[in-house]
């Protein structure tokens, strides 16, 4: 049987997981799909966010194995290109892992996430260390604890500046979800500090938007159900959130919401995904919702129409990493970092071919 342990606190980010060796679902052959490339990155890191503006795929946060990157990586994707380098500097960006980035006019927005304090930092908690957000229960890694940031970080793309907006998240979390939906930037999901339970860990199914005119944020409808989620952007300009993990079990449930009916809208529930799945990396590709990797499943791939319900799965020939990021561009998928499942951090971007996987799982039966 499967061995997996899950997120009792924030510092259980760096506690090994054990899953089987190969994958089977439901007893049934799957489709097989390989990765066509591979990119190395400077360094291995997971927990982090990126965004993806052509030939530049830029890196910020998570664990790198040394610690909280406080660097922006970039990674020049073009055919023939020298690869990754350090864009910014150390120091130049807050350390935050499991934060959620996002592009706006030709800005990187960089929200939620928490750090780790060393171990020389702890102290019994104050009233402002509640206000801030600091977990002091539970330490289970090293005795870390961990910060919410709550800052909000604007990188200029053409000059590399790096600020912070006026206003900070009023309820920092982080596994949060980003996406940009014309002038906002819409933020689902995550996990937060409950200050009426001691400070712990729970997961929250709050969503806000952030005005990226004013850069500030305002209410939006919750989704149904409060979890860790993915989601993606649909063609038709709905965000779809699937899967995902709520504390104590992984998710099959989908819903969807159109951010254009502002904050008076409502989530939709739509049929569920046809096995449970979560942090794997999400892309849209000709209107098709694909997700590589999984928590507990290190080969599953998942895809399909969330709004018919209809999902196809298959295999990876090749474990892939949980807790990763995926862009797509030209008809190639790009798997970034993540954490292999036995805990150890990436330093790999692994390509697929996203025609040739559509082609090998849209005969495979739901």
């Amino acid at each position: 049987l499967s061995v997996l342990f899950r997120s009792l606190s924030v510092a259980t980010c760096l506690l090994l997981s054990f899953a089987p060796l190969a994958d089977a679902i439901d007893g049934a052959p799957l489709p097989q799909v390989t990765p066509v490339g591979e990119i190395k990155l400077r360094g291995p890191r997971y927990g982090h966010s990126s965004v993806l503006v052509w030939p530049y795929l830029y890196l910020m946060g998570g664990f790198g194995g040394g610690g909280l990157p406080t660097n922006v990586e970039r990674v020049d994707l073009s055919p023939g290109s020298a690869g990754s380098s350090a864009w910014l500097a150390d120091g130049s960006i807050l350390p935050r892992m499991y934060g959620a980035a996002a592009l706006g006019d030709r800005k990187i927005y960089l929200f939620g996430g928490y750090e780790l304090l060393p171990t020389w930092q702890l102290r019994p908690p104050t009233l402002d260390d509640l206000r801030d957000g600091v977990e002091m229960a539970d330490f289970i890694e090293n005795l870390s604890v961990a910060r919410m940031q709550s800052a909000v970080e604007v990188i200029d793309l053409p000059v590399g500046t790096v600020r912070q907006t006026a206003e900070p998240m009023a309820r920092p979390r982080w596994v949060l979800e980003a996406q940009r939906v014309d002038g906002r930037i819409v933020l689902a999901g995550g996990a937060e500090l409950d200050v009426c339970r001691c400070c712990r860990m729970t997961r929250c199914n709050a969503v806000d938007f952030f005005d990226l005119a004013t850069e500030r944020f305002y209410a939006a409808p919750r989704m149904s159900i409060s979890r860790e989620t993915s989601t993606a952007l649909l063609p038709n300009g709905k965000i779809v959130a699937f899967g995902g993990y709520n504390g104590t079990t992984t998710r099959l449930d989908v819903e969807e919401f159109d951010p254009r009916e502002g904050p008076q809208g409502t989530w939709r529930t739509l049929a569920d995904l046809p096995f449970a799945s979560s942090t794997g990396g999400t892309v849209v590709w000709e209107g098709h919702v694909i997700s590589i990797g999984d928590y507990n499943r290190s080969r599953l791939i998942l895809a399909g129409d969330p709004e018919s319900g209809r999902w196809h799965r298959g295999e990876c020939r090749v474990d892939m990493p949980n807790q990763s990021t995926a862009h797509v561009h030209d008809g190639l998928i790009y798997v970034v970092g993540g954490k292999t499942k036995l805990g150890h951090p990436v330093d790999t971007i692994r390509i697929f071919d996203a025609a040739e996987l559509w082609r090998a799982l849209s005969g495979a039966a739901k």
